[in-house]
């Protein structure tokens, strides 16, 4: 275990280090840096998970069970993409100002478990799954392994949304 606390004694030093550093400074005193970022956060994060999370409703066969999936996916998936990379690229401004206090935190590391598995995920849906879709694409209710792909997603994403909005009460 002294191979663990040693890692994990360096990382906090290097986020320590990190938030530290002038353009952390900056984005965590400013009067109005933080504020916006953290608003494009909470904005992209309400576009990219609803737009995922109408196609995992879709995925289960909950809802819009006449439209093939792939049309579904069509519709929304600049949406996702978008959302999510604005997302990224916030949460990442955000974590440099507070890196120090985020680092320590166990719903930011919670947060980040369901951002691994999410990812895992949608790259196991992306190559394995969706390679059968044409088989059930205008099914009104998928097949059991696409509907357990939009169930994981839905719990990834509730449990990161969760975890990032207790993560802020806990600083």
């Amino acid at each position: 275990m002294q191979w663990y606390e040693s890692i994990n004694s360096y990382l906090l030093d290097k986020c320590i280090a990190l938030s530290n550093t002038g353009g952390g400074t900056f984005i965590r005193e400013s009067t109005w840096e933080f504020p916006v970022i953290e608003g494009v956060h909470v904005l992209s994060i309400a576009m990219s998970v609803g737009m995922i999370l109408w196609f995992d409703l879709r995925l289960l066969g909950a809802s819009m069970r006449k439209r093939p999936v792939s049309e579904v996916f069509r519709g929304v998936y600049w949406w996702m993409v978008g959302g999510f990379t604005a997302a990224v690229i916030s949460g990442l401004l955000l974590f440099w100002a507070e890196a120090d206090r985020a680092y320590p935190n166990i719903f930011a590391r919670i947060k980040l478990l369901g951002l691994v598995i999410a990812g895992l995920n949608i790259l196991y849906f992306h190559n394995w799954t969706q390679r059968t879709q044409q088989e059930w694409d205008n099914d009104p209710v998928p097949p059991l392994r696409v509907r357990m792909a939009g169930f994981l997603s839905i719990t990834c994403w509730v449990v990161v949304v969760a975890a990032g909005r207790l993560m802020a009460y806990t600083f």
